[in-house]
Protein backbone atom coordinates (compact mmCIF):
# COMPACT_ATOMS: atom_id res chain seq x y z
CA UNK A 1 0.00 0.00 0.00
CA UNK A 2 3.10 2.41 1.04
CA UNK A 3 4.53 2.15 -2.78
CA UNK A 4 1.62 2.60 -4.48
CA UNK A 5 0.18 5.61 -2.26
CA UNK A 6 3.85 6.74 -2.94
CA UNK A 7 4.05 6.31 -6.34
CA UNK A 8 0.76 8.32 -7.09
CA UNK A 9 1.48 11.37 -4.36
CA UNK A 10 4.95 11.83 -6.45
CA UNK A 11 3.25 11.87 -9.67
CA UNK A 12 0.53 14.36 -8.65
CA UNK A 13 2.87 16.22 -6.89
CA UNK A 14 6.17 15.60 -8.26
CA UNK A 15 7.85 15.31 -4.94
CA UNK A 16 7.27 12.86 -1.63
CA UNK A 17 4.99 13.51 0.97
CA UNK A 18 7.31 14.63 4.07
CA UNK A 19 4.87 12.38 6.65
CA UNK A 20 1.42 10.00 6.52
CA UNK A 21 -1.04 12.67 7.37
CA UNK A 22 0.42 14.69 3.91
CA UNK A 23 -1.85 11.72 1.98
CA UNK A 24 -5.23 13.05 1.43
CA UNK A 25 -7.24 10.09 3.70
CA UNK A 26 -9.30 9.60 0.57
CA UNK A 27 -6.79 8.27 -1.16
CA UNK A 28 -5.30 5.62 1.74
CA UNK A 29 -8.86 4.73 2.21
CA UNK A 30 -8.65 3.89 -1.39
CA UNK A 31 -5.68 1.88 -2.00
CA UNK A 32 -6.47 0.18 1.26
CA UNK A 33 -9.41 -0.94 0.44
CA UNK A 34 -8.22 -2.16 -2.85
CA UNK A 35 -4.94 -4.21 -1.71
CA UNK A 36 -7.45 -5.21 0.95
CA UNK A 37 -5.68 -4.01 4.31
CA UNK A 38 -6.96 -1.45 6.59
CA UNK A 39 -6.04 1.61 6.33
CA UNK A 40 -5.01 2.62 9.62
CA UNK A 41 -1.97 0.64 8.64
CA UNK A 42 -0.23 3.31 6.34
CA UNK A 43 0.17 5.81 9.81
CA UNK A 44 1.80 3.03 10.98
CA UNK A 45 4.71 2.54 8.48
CA UNK A 46 8.00 3.87 8.87
CA UNK A 47 8.69 6.89 7.11
CA UNK A 48 13.06 6.28 7.65
CA UNK A 49 13.54 2.50 6.50
CA UNK A 50 15.17 1.18 4.14
CA UNK A 51 12.00 0.07 2.61
CA UNK A 52 10.99 3.73 2.13
CA UNK A 53 14.21 4.37 0.32
CA UNK A 54 14.48 1.78 -1.85
CA UNK A 55 10.80 2.70 -2.71
CA UNK A 56 11.77 6.49 -3.22
CA UNK A 57 14.41 5.18 -5.51
CA UNK A 58 12.46 2.71 -7.54
CA UNK A 59 10.19 5.70 -8.18
CA UNK A 60 12.89 8.29 -8.85
CA UNK A 61 14.10 6.02 -11.40
CA UNK A 62 11.07 4.87 -13.37
CA UNK A 63 10.19 9.27 -13.77
CA UNK A 64 13.67 9.40 -14.81
CA UNK A 65 14.30 12.11 -12.06
CA UNK A 66 16.79 12.12 -9.06
CA UNK A 67 17.38 14.06 -5.54
CA UNK A 68 18.13 17.99 -6.07
CA UNK A 69 21.52 18.69 -5.53
CA UNK A 70 23.10 22.00 -4.23
CA UNK A 71 23.76 22.35 -7.80
CA UNK A 72 19.96 22.31 -8.65
CA UNK A 73 19.27 24.96 -6.36
CA UNK A 74 21.71 27.44 -7.89
CA UNK A 75 20.77 26.63 -11.15
CA UNK A 76 17.01 26.81 -10.47
CA UNK A 77 17.54 30.23 -8.64
CA UNK A 78 19.17 31.52 -11.66
CA UNK A 79 16.76 30.92 -13.70
CA UNK A 80 14.12 32.33 -11.32
CA UNK A 81 16.01 35.45 -11.08
CA UNK A 82 16.31 35.64 -14.76
CA UNK A 83 13.53 34.66 -16.19
CA UNK A 84 10.48 35.21 -13.71
CA UNK A 85 11.01 37.23 -11.38
CA UNK A 86 10.98 40.33 -13.79
CA UNK A 87 8.06 39.63 -15.23
CA UNK A 88 5.79 37.94 -11.59
CA UNK A 89 5.91 39.54 -8.35
CA UNK A 90 3.61 37.01 -6.72
CA UNK A 91 5.29 34.80 -4.20
CA UNK A 92 2.40 31.36 -4.74
CA UNK A 93 2.75 31.99 -8.83
CA UNK A 94 6.79 32.12 -8.23
CA UNK A 95 6.86 28.55 -6.60
CA UNK A 96 4.53 27.62 -8.87
CA UNK A 97 6.63 27.87 -11.85
CA UNK A 98 9.75 25.88 -11.12
CA UNK A 99 8.10 22.72 -11.16
CA UNK A 100 6.90 23.60 -14.61
CA UNK A 101 10.48 24.70 -15.44
CA UNK A 102 11.60 21.27 -14.32
CA UNK A 103 9.76 19.10 -16.29
CA UNK A 104 10.17 21.33 -19.38
CA UNK A 105 14.09 20.44 -18.94
CA UNK A 106 13.56 16.91 -18.16
CA UNK A 107 12.21 16.54 -21.74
Amino acid sequence: MRFALLLKFYEIEGRFPAYPEEVPPAAVNYVASLVKVDSVLFAKYSWRDRAIKYHRSQIRQAFGTRPASEKDEGRWARWLAAEVCPVETDSGRLAAALPQREDRAAQ
